[in-house]
């Protein structure tokens, strides 16, 4: 008897196990799309998570670092038509008081941030 309640708890612990890292995976893993360096400044941006099923949109984070230490970040809620976002669908442009991070989503137009070196943001 006692062996049958270890298996059966056995097989629930894996169970929950298996369901918390597709949550984690589906809601929560961090996947670097792409980075940019310029002066001391760098930009990263990483996918949250995966695209909503089947075709829904996608968030990423831009995050302004300088010399590793965060200063600033925004979000960005990309339509993709539920694929994962490409390097290419980014462009980071830098100017003297801030870095512009403009997205091409392939359903929508594109979605600009702006991420100023003194920590403000501007998103549009």
């Amino acid at each position: 008897m006692k062996k049958k309640i270890t298996a059966v708890l056995v097989c629930i612990l894996m169970l929950c196990a298996a369901a918390g890292y597709f949550i984690y995976r589906r809601k929560y893993a961090e996947t670097v799309i792409m980075t940019s360096e310029h002066g001391g400044y760098g930009i990263r941006i990483v996918m949250q998570g995966e695209p909503e099923f089947p075709y829904g949109p996608v968030t990423c984070r831009a995050d302004l670092y300088k010399r590793g230490a965060q200063i600033n970040w925004a979000i960005l809620v990309l339509y993709n038509d539920g694929k994962i976002p490409f390097d290419d669908q980014f462009s980071v442009e830098w100017q003297e008081e801030r870095a512009v991070i403009t997205a091409y989503p392939e359903e929508t137009e594109p979605v600009t941030a702006e991420l100023y070196f003194g920590g403000k943001q501007k998103k549009e």
